[in-house]
């Protein structure tokens, strides 16, 4: 079995596409996850399949349509992926040091530093950011809830989907994919 980590893509956020945590967990074990663990109310999941990274997504993306009725995008990451994320990690310890600041926002496809680059274009967007193949990491020095620099307006300007964690839960989910 492989360990994998799964993040949904806008659920139960403002009372928009409703999914109760041990619902899914009782639905994705019937449909044979193993070790199935939950992380908050954001759409964050461990679990363990025999299943690759495409079969995975696209059996969880199912799952959720049959149980929930909710079509739901799902971004799947190896532990090994979720290791190199924290490795990766490009921020400044002393200038961008509040992890509910730092975010990793992980991009349905990985893209060029030209197409990055694009997002430098907008005067409104002023945030702290960093690129790495399918991966934006992101400085909200003034708190993500006032900024232009959404993953809206990521994915319309690169042509992605994408989703976005805070830095404490990528290190949550590094802690418990390996607790399985």
């Amino acid at each position: 079995m492989k360990k994998y980590v799964a993040f949904l893509r806008g659920i139960n956020v403002g009372g928009n596409n409703i999914i109760n945590m041990n619902d899914l967990k009782n639905a994705l074990t019937k449909n044979k996850f193993k070790n199935v663990n939950t992380y908050i109310n954001s759409g964050n999941i461990v679990l363990e399949s025999n299943d690759d990274k495409k079969k995975l997504k696209e059996l969880f993306e199912k799952t959720i349509v049959a149980h929930f009725k909710l079509k739901i995008d799902v971004t799947v990451k190896t532990q090994k992926e979720l290791d190199e994320i924290i490795l990766n990690n490009p921020f400044n310890s002393k200038k961008e040091n509040d992890n509910s600041k730092r975010i990793v926002v992980m991009l349905s496809v990985n893209v060029s530093e030209d197409q990055a680059s694009q997002l430098k274009s907008d005067v409104r967007i002023v945030e702290n950011y960093y690129h790495k193949d399918d991966l934006l990491y992101i400085y909200y020095h003034d708190g993500a809830g006032r900024s232009k620099f959404t993953t809206a307006y990521i994915d319309k300007k690169l042509k992605v989907t994408s989703t976005a964690r805070n830095w404490n839960t990528m290190l949550k989910m590094s802690e418990m994919i390996k607790q399985i």
